[in-house]
């Protein structure tokens, strides 16, 4: 007889996001392929990180601590303070990039029963998470008719007491774009602090934004989890490395919890976002990431002006951060279907909205911009408006 799989992994969906990339795997080779699904930076990191790769690889050697290399804790705090934030080392947990920060939170604070709010559309990650840890997802809808704008209204009524453990908040949003300002923010913090809920905030593309600025949940310390990664800011996913910011009690829990998970950070990775984050490196990080949120605004606004000139008939609305346009195509009867097709026939990848939390037959999509040039971004478009043509639901 053979072992059985455990019910909450047999019963868990697979991503549509890490299906899609597999099938890319097997493209990718294809110089026809159009790439507008997945969230991957397109640009190199740092030349002045990567002239120093080598040298740090070949003195790399062990383990450290669960929690990081103290001497990158330090230096993440310090920056931090320009944010308007009071940290030490103490409230700062490097992980193995945002998707090891996001589960290392819900291990040490969700417990199986507590309700979590979720602005919908939201990350894909979180519907399985909330699964897996046995928690119950409440959801706050949004959509293209209100800007994706959260209802703080809503949110208050979504509330219960003594159940609601947390609210998950994305800002700059994947996949919508949309940016909290700072009425929501203090509402938002609010709600949490009178109800003793936890911000679970995730920002891993808080430094990415072309219209209006990131707002920090930096007044509500005592209820935030903040997460964060280079995968974005440093155009790394590739080294997999990221932080999670919270008051002492919590950072111990997850220390305590990410000891079984992954013994400790990548050394590697540590030590090159040190040397990204020295102080004389200054001059050229800000320019690393004017260089970036320059070239990806070039490549959004291509996007929209492609969108409005051969899918006119699509509602969209423009992303004041993050790397996506949240699109709804009328019509669409199965979102899926639509995409998996476009794919196979015009060798265009999207993600269907229904990975976010939408319903399969309100026709939304996600479109990347950061992973093609202008020209290939107008061209994928232009074949997505071909395909549509003679699309049969």
């Amino acid at each position: 007889m053979k072992p059985t799989i455990s019910s909450s992994i047999s019963s868990l969906k697979a991503s549509p996001i890490r299906e899609i990339a597999t099938k890319l795997e097997i493209l990718k080779e294809d110089p026809e392929l159009i790439g507008l699904g997945g969230g991957e930076p397109s640009l190199d990191p740092p030349d002045f990180l990567l002239e120093k790769a080598g040298e740090i690889l070949k003195n790399s050697k062990g383990y450290c601590a669960t929690a990081g290399f103290k001497k990158l804790r330090q230096r993440i705090a310090e920056c931090m303070k320009e944010e308007g934030f009071e940290l030490t080392l103490e409230n700062i947990l490097i992980t193995n990039a945002a998707s090891n920060g996001i589960s290392v939170a819900f291990k040490s604070l969700i417990n199986p029963g507590d309700e979590v709010i979720t602005i919908l559309p939201t990350y894909v990650a979180y519907p399985g998470l909330i699964q897996l840890n046995n928690a119950k997802m409440v959801e706050i809808r949004t959509g293209i008719e209100n800007n994706f704008r959260i209802d703080i209204d809503e949110l208050n009524e979504k509330v219960n007491k003594g159940k609601t453990k947390a609210i998950i908040v994305i800002s700059p949003d994947n996949p919508t774009g949309r940016i909290l300002n700072k009425k929501e923010v203090r509402a938002i913090g609010e709600i949490a602090k009178e109800n003793g809920m936890a911000i679970l905030s995730d920002e891993a593309y808080y430094l990415i934004t072309y219209n209006g600025k990131f707002e920090p949940f930096n007044e509500f310390m005592d209820n935030l989890v903040g997460i964060r990664s280079f995968s974005k800011t440093a155009s790394a996913p590739q080294w997999r490395i990221g932080y999670n910011y919270a008051n002492k009690d919590i950072i111990d829990a997850m220390i305590k919890a990410n000891q079984y998970d992954i013994i400790c950070p990548n050394v590697v990775s540590q030590k090159l976002i040190i040397e990204f984050l020295k102080e004389e490196n200054r001059a050229k990080r800000e320019a690393y990431t004017k260089y970036v949120v320059e070239t990806y605004k070039k490549r959004m606004e291509a996007m929209g002006k492609s969108l409005e000139e051969h899918l006119p008939e699509a509602d969209f609305v423009k992303p004041d951060g993050a790397f996506y346009y949240f699109v709804r195509i009328p019509g669409i009867k199965d979102d899926a279907k639509f995409v998996s097709e476009l794919l196979d026939t015009k060798k265009v990848a999207i993600v269907q909205g229904s990975a976010f939390g939408m319903r399969k037959d309100e026709g939304y999509f996600r479109l990347t911009f950061v992973s093609e040039n202008e020209e290939r971004i107008n061209e994928g478009i232009k074949k997505i408006a071909e395909f549509l043509k003679n699309y049969k639901n």
